[in-house]
């Protein structure tokens, strides 16, 4: 069939050069070049072309790392490269790296860079699962969390994983963004004269960052505008924007019915104490009898900080943790100020299985002193101290401070740069563990592995009450997603927003899990043809409203949400009943919470504190042998009698 390939016949030619090619023939020379440009044409014969050539690629690829293999090999068995024939340990890791690059089939797409910093942080990962290597992008981001602020328009921004433009997904209701009209769900499609389409998202958020009191043009496309102005926006679409000094919340508030009181700390940052004492005292004055402290899904942050938190509730001069290590003495951190919140109000802290470290001294500080009821799920468990080191020669690049903040904003000049590429580069960091926490009754909370991943302890804060999360079954998730992704909740929304925006800043707060508040929700439900429930849709469709009405509100609703949620539910049980009260006693619970009807102990005044030293023996029974001593058996009789009232 080869000479085909000689033919004056265009046809002819291609057919017998994608024959040949079927056939497994070598694709060189002429048929090589018949085949590439037949790989031009947009048709069936051309995607074969294309299909041919790739496998050719994959063949020469294969045989060069066969080859590269062999070679390797070689100086396996002794005829050594002198090039590499030293045997110290960095030569070792050389010559891994060069082995990866030349035989692995993708050892082209990665840098050398890329392997050393996975090498080194495989080294530390070896040790504990908590020490790691930041690379200087990596510990830009984690500085940056600390931190808690920069220059910018103030918003949560990322890629929309259904249409992938860049989208605000939610503004920060303090920041310049919302004060200029940005809203949640809006999309930035050019910056300035810098389009946006196709851009990496750290690249776009570099755009948007800069010096507070700087202006911003942004082309903002929203949902019902015309799809071709998505990369052909007009000057009706811009937005200006001065960009400000944004601080990341780290609290969210709310008073709920009955005066109970509820913050989230979603994290440890520089600011949390202080951003945390300002809600307090607001709903002190506004009359709060109880209080609930949501730490689920509170990933930890600064030590000194969670010391700083635990001073808001616990005495001046109180144990909040202690760090024990080998290389130095125990270290023992005391509160440092009086509480904001009076002893004898109740106080419920939320815990799940993602609060760790920091959040989780907190909680366990506050349960050992007896001064809150954990509820939830047992918490994390990461009880270890990580210390960051910068790791030498390497150097920060030097900067102009001129906001005096001791730390690098991305509108600050850079004096030095080490590298010469123009922009601030950090120096890579190790976080390395140096110690571990110990409560104030000198218990660990730290969850322990073996070198093969299989538990030892699972450590962490044990609530007081135990209390499921919210579980939906995996098909209810998939229908429930389906819904959502196919817009029906928004379309329901907007289809009633412009009649119904009051209701639905009062169905936001409470609807009662009444679908019938709902206008039109019968039909609706109806034509949706799904196998969800109506409750399931309901709470679709309020999902999207309160996402609407806390965009006209400018105030974020809380992670926890009393309708729906629990663990939030049972913390405003136990609050309401120390204060004499019931969920019955208010009309916003009874239809969403379900009262508690279950048998309890009776207890006498003061009896709480000796019913926990009951426990407290029980439990370390548990730990030991699980067998009780006489002595023992004697003290739990006596402290249950003297708790319980005749």
């Amino acid at each position: 069939m080869s000479e085909f390939l000689e033919s004056g016949d265009a046809e002819l030619r291609s057919a017998g050069a994608l024959a040949l090619a079927r056939s497994g023939a070598e694709v060189t020379g002429k048929l090589y070049d018949t085949l590439r440009n037949l790989a031009i044409v947009p048709d069936e014969r051309g995607r074969l072309a294309q299909a041919y050539l790739e496998r050719e690629r994959t063949r020469e690829v294969g045989e060069r790392k066969l080859k590269n293999l062999a070679e390797l090999h070689r100086l396996e068995d002794g005829q050594k490269d002198p090039a590499t024939a030293s045997a110290d340990d960095l030569d070792r890791l050389k010559n891994l790296i060069s082995m990866i690059q030349r035989a692995h089939p993708d050892g082209e797409k990665v840098t050398r860079d890329q392997l050393l910093d996975a090498a080194m942080q495989g080294m530390l990962q070896s040790l504990d699962e908590h020490s790691s290597y930041l690379a200087p992008k990596a510990y830009e981001r984690f500085e940056q969390e600390l931190a808690a602020g920069y220059g910018g328009i103030g918003a949560y921004v990322g890629e929309d994983r259904q249409d992938g433009l860049f989208t605000i997904t939610r503004p920060i209701y303090s920041g310049p963004a919302y004060r200029a009209g940005l809203m949640s769900e809006d999309k930035i499609v050019r910056i300035d004269e810098w389009p946006t389409l196709g851009k990496a998202t750290d690249e776009i958020i570099k755009k948007l960052k800069g010096r507070p009191g700087t202006k911003v043009r942004l082309y903002v496309w929203r949902r019902g505008m015309d799809p071709a102005l998505i990369d052909r926006p007009t000057e009706e679409m811009v937005v200006e924007v001065e960009r400000g000094s944004i601080t990341i919340p780290a609290v969210q508030h709310q008073m709920l019915p009955g005066k109970v009181g509820m913050v989230v700390l979603q994290e440890f940052s520089s600011v949390a104490s202080s951003e945390l004492r300002g809600p307090l005292l607001e709903m002190l004055e506004g009359g709060m009898q109880a209080l609930v402290l949501d730490l689920r899904n509170n990933s930890g942050g600064l030590l000194e900080e969670a010391v700083n938190v635990s001073g808001l509730f616990l005495p001046k001069g109180t144990l909040v943790v202690s760090t024990k290590s080998p290389l130095r003495e125990t270290e023992k951190l005391f509160t440092r100020q009086e509480p904001v919140i009076p002893p004898d109000m109740p106080i419920l802290v939320l815990v799940n299985r993602f609060t760790a470290s920091a959040a989780e001294i907190v909680s366990g500080a506050l349960q050992d002193h007896r001064r809150a009821v954990v509820i939830g799920e047992r918490s994390y468990g990461k009880g270890s101290v990580q210390s960051l080191i910068q790791l030498p020669p390497y150097r920060d690049d030097q900067y102009k401070d001129e906001n005096q903040n001791g730390r690098w904003d991305n509108w600050e000049k850079i004096t030095k740069d080490w590298d010469g590429d123009g922009e601030f580069d950090f120096a890579p960091r190790v976080k390395l563990t140096i110690a571990r926490y110990y409560l104030p009754t000198d218990r660990s909370i730290h969850r322990e592995v073996d070198k093969d991943g299989n538990l030892i302890s699972s450590g962490g804060v044990m609530p007081d009450l135990a209390v499921a999360a919210n579980r939906l079954e995996a098909w209810r998730i998939e229908a429930m997603l389906k819904l959502r992704d196919d817009q029906k909740p928004r379309e329901y929304v907007d289809r009633h927003w412009a009649e119904s925006k009051d209701l639905f800043s009062k169905l936001a707060d409470n609807d009662r899990k009444d679908t019938t508040l709902y206008p039109g929700f019968d039909e609706f439900y109806g034509a949706l043809k799904t196998p969800l429930s109506p409750d399931d849709v309901r709470q679709l469709v309020r999902a999207e409203i309160r996402r609407r009405v806390q965009d006209a509100r400018g105030q974020e609703f809380p992670q926890g949400d009393f309708v729906e949620d629990l663990q939030l539910q049972e913390a405003i049980r136990q609050g309401l009943s120390r204060v004499g009260q019931s969920t019955a006693d208010y009309d916003e619970y009874k239809s969403t919470i379900q009262p508690d009807n279950s048998p309890r102990l009776v207890v006498a005044q003061g009896g709480e504190d000796r019913l926990r030293d009951a426990l407290d023996q029980l439990n370390s029974a548990l730990k030991a042998d699980r067998r009780l001593s006489e002595s023992t058996l004697r003290d739990l009789v006596e402290l249950l009698g003297k708790s319980l009232k005749n």
